[in-house]
């Protein structure tokens, strides 16, 4: 079958496939099949509109990272910068995910090696966030 081509293989596949188990499908969707309008989903079956979420609400249904922890701290806000206030909140200016809104975090200057002398990097600025305590993410260690 080397020689034929994609769509002609797989439409000769499906000719050849034994038609046993179609007939059992079929009877098995009209055991399932209900025509009390009380348990319908709805009464014209037209396709719903999905829900409208704010563009700022977190997604819970996201595929979870198994190389990580599976315990995040969820944060009570989440801030994206488009909330009226007069300052930006620093989880938007530090460009941390929303998993690090919820935790501790601690801003400092480094300080300098005690070999060098003059303000080298003092104008920088760091953040380190606080790790989870032990056993909170459900692995003892």
């Amino acid at each position: 079958m080397a020689f034929l081509r994609a769509h002609t293989a797989a439409r000769l596949l499906r000719v050849s496939a034994p038609t046993t188990s179609r007939p059992a499908f079929a009877t098995a969707q009209r055991r399932l099949k209900s025509d009390d309008t009380s348990t319908a989903l709805s009464q014209n079956n037209l396709p719903t509109a999905p829900e409208v979420r704010p563009a700022n609400s977190p997604d819970y249904g996201v595929h979870i990272d198994k190389a990580t922890s599976t315990y995040t701290p969820v944060p009570k806000r989440v801030m994206d910068g488009s909330e009226d206030t007069e300052s930006v909140p620093a989880a938007v200016l530090s460009g941390a995910p929303i998993e690090l809104q919820a935790r501790t975090v601690r801003i400092y200057q480094p300080s300098k090696p005690a070999t060098q002398s003059g303000t080298w990097g003092a104008h920088h600025w760091r953040m380190d966030w606080d790790v989870l305590a032990k056993g909170i993410d459900g692995k003892t260690r």
